[in-house]
């Protein structure tokens, strides 16, 4: 997001630590303070939790401008920007964005509404040796219209076989309950993309937009 794409530098400043990865956004620049807050209590949460990316800074943007309802929106009054983002930092302090709120899937457990991050759920998909490419996204449950079970649409290595019991078993077996593909596996030639080469979130959930599972 670009309200906020200054918290963090590159690379580090030892270019030779061995923590530092690519699939981090790097440490943080001087003056910038993050948080991650916890989706459902918005307490603060330790290294390696996911949660919502709250920042605040010098080089954060002040706010919306000439609309001061969006800018009290994405701040609290503590002066923390929620950015939307789904994401942790570990132990040195490194920043990792895993996803978006929006494309969070909602899962019931024992009651309460926990989010699903339908990229975790994806990238393990291509651990499977049948899958070439996958999206997760979620499918309205019965028990009522914020409560989702995941769905995957993916392209298989080899067309024409039909592997989904196995592919659901082999996230039966590796994973949580909450992130059970219980809405199914749909198998597709390809993986629709926006022109900048994103996979296309929104139309697949326009896909499912209708549809109610028990």
């Amino acid at each position: 997001m670009t309200e906020y794409c200054l918290v963090t530098r590159g690379t580090p400043n030892d270019l030779h630590q061995q923590q530092f990865m690519a699939r981090n956004q790097g440490p943080l620049s001087p003056g910038c303070e993050v948080r991650i807050a916890c989706l459902t209590t918005g307490v603060s949460l330790g290294p390696d939790l996911d949660g919502e990316i709250c920042v605040r800074g010098c080089k954060l943007f002040a706010g919306y401008y000439n609309n001061p309802s969006a800018t009290a929106q994405a701040f609290d009054r503590d002066g923390w920007y929620r950015t939307g983002d789904i994401g942790h930092y570990d132990t040195q302090h490194c920043l990792y964005i895993t996803d978006r709120i929006k494309d969070a899937i909602r899962v019931s457990a024992g009651g309460n509404l926990r989010n699903v991050s339908p990229v975790e759920v994806e990238q393990h998909l291509l651990t499977h040796p049948m899958v070439r490419e996958a999206v997760v996204v979620g499918v309205t449950n019965t028990q009522g219209p914020d409560i989702q079970w995941p769905r995957a649409y993916v392209v298989p290595t080899q067309p024409g076989i039909d592997t989904a019991d196995e592919i659901q078993e082999f996230v039966s077996g590796t994973l949580s309950y909450l992130k059970q593909l219980k809405a199914g596996v749909v198998f597709v030639d390809q993986i629709r993309r926006t022109v900048i080469g994103k996979v296309d979130r929104k139309y697949y959930k326009d896909l499912v937009r209708h549809e109610l599972i028990e």
